[in-house]
């Protein structure tokens, strides 16, 4: 169950929970900037995408679901559409393009290694992302009753 709406049980690879804790990637979201982790997203988030999927639907379905979880707003419904969107900005990290227009011609050795940091730093988000959606898809699976596997 996740607590405070954050977090949810999963390990990541080899990394201690508190070099976890600081890995945070920026989402945007309906013109919102949100901060998710590895392990975690904000409550406001899952607040905004409850409001989107109430409007869309009606909010029947929604509160059936909220009332019969003991009031937590994280719904199977929400989940799989904030992972949605956390995949999303992560494929778009691995689409940027690092050569640029004149690739590394006449680039200086600053500016070579500035594009690599910026391209680990991609990386090091384009994970945070993944690990997020995977994880939001595990609960979404197990509150479905369904195996993500």
């Amino acid at each position: 169950r996740w607590r405070c709406l954050a977090r949810y049980g999963f390990l990541g690879g080899g990394r201690s929970s508190e070099e976890e804790e600081e890995d945070v990637a920026e989402v945007f979201m309906d013109g919102v900037r949100y901060e998710v982790g590895r392990n975690s997203i904000p409550a406001d988030m899952v607040e905004a995408v409850n409001d989107v999927i109430r409007q869309e639907t009606g909010g029947e379905e929604q509160e059936d679901w909220r009332e019969s979880a003991g009031g937590v707003g994280l719904t199977p419904v929400v989940a799989l559409r904030i992972a949605k969107r956390v995949s999303d900005v992560a494929f778009d990290l691995l689409m940027v393009d690092e050569k640029g227009v004149d690739g590394q011609q006449g680039k200086g050795g600053e500016e070579v290694i500035a594009e690599k940091l910026a391209g680990q730093l991609r990386w090091s988000q384009h994970e945070v992302l993944m690990a997020c959606a995977m994880g939001l898809r595990d609960y979404a699976g197990q509150h479905l009753g369904m195996n993500s596997y």
